[in-house]
């Protein structure tokens, strides 16, 4: 990452960083606007992403697939 993000390590080439989705969602309870995937991995190749304690990862294939594992 080339600047520091509030919320956010990195180790290995990979980003670490939990989401606040109570912060994302908002007062409005409709659904948010999609969020690009570049806001995301922010320039990685894959992401650690934490829900409800559980660490997930978030990397893309070498043909720009998704893949969420648990």
């Amino acid at each position: 990452m080339s600047a520091a993000q509030p919320g956010a390590t990195s180790r290995q080439g990979v980003a670490t960083f939990a989401l606040d989705t109570r912060a994302a969602i908002g007062a409005n309870r409709s659904a948010p606007e999609p969020l690009p995937s570049t806001a995301v991995l922010r320039g990685h190749k894959s992401v650690s992403i934490e829900h409800e304690g559980v660490i997930y990862r978030l990397q893309v294939t070498k043909l720009g697939k998704l893949i969420l594992t648990k």
